[in-house]
């Protein structure tokens, strides 16, 4: 009880001292020669020490350090400026289109689908020409189509093989009853 009567003229003597005082429920936090700080059956009292001014810190003037150059060794390669290692890959030219690599996918026979897609995971950003086993006619048909962009997913049904990568972004092999692939995306 002696402790609650203290702490609250403490309270009392040190408000009208206080720089600021934030009281919300169940925190109060005065800041002013002392730091104070309660909450819920907790508190704090942080007394203030008087700072002695630091003296300016005085910056020696800089001077260029002269390094001799060192002998060149040819078989050592140079080192790459940071600046090189930093700059983005080059923007293509609108209206010109890039050769983009095959993607090398090595079947010598015609395949199904969920085979393809199990041999060539995971699929890579490139153009692909694969010989396919037709779901309604059972014949081998050619199939070219070219990734962008590394699918995220890759989804296979009987008669469509899906590439996704982004919500609204993909490609779909649709083999049609007629024998044909239409390639949408």
């Amino acid at each position: 009880m002696k402790r609650l009567i203290l702490l609250g003229a403490l309270a009392l003597t040190t408000t009208a001292q206080a720089q600021v005082v934030v009281r919300a429920p169940g925190v109060y936090v005065e800041v002013g020669p002392a730091v104070i700080v309660r909450a819920w059956g907790v508190e704090v009292f942080v007394p203030r020490r008087a700072a002695k001014p630091l003296p300016p810190a005085a910056v020696p003037p800089m001077k260029p350090v002269g390094v001799a150059p060192a002998a060149v060794d040819p078989s050592v390669p140079p080192v790459p400026k940071e600046e090189d290692l930093l700059l983005p890959s080059p923007i293509p030219v609108p209206g010109t289109k890039e050769k983009v690599p095959v993607t090398p996918v090595a079947l010598t026979r015609a395949v199904t689908l969920g085979e393809f897609v199990a041999s060539a995971k995971p699929f890579k950003p490139g153009v692909y020409d694969v010989m396919l086993l037709h779901p309604y006619t059972n014949k081998p048909v050619k199939v070219s189509f070219e990734l962008p962009v590394a699918p995220r997913r890759v989804s296979v049904t009987k008669t469509r093989i899906e590439f996704r990568w982004g919500v609204f972004k993909g490609m779909d092999l649709q083999f049609e009853p007629d024998g044909t692939v239409r390639v949408k995306g």
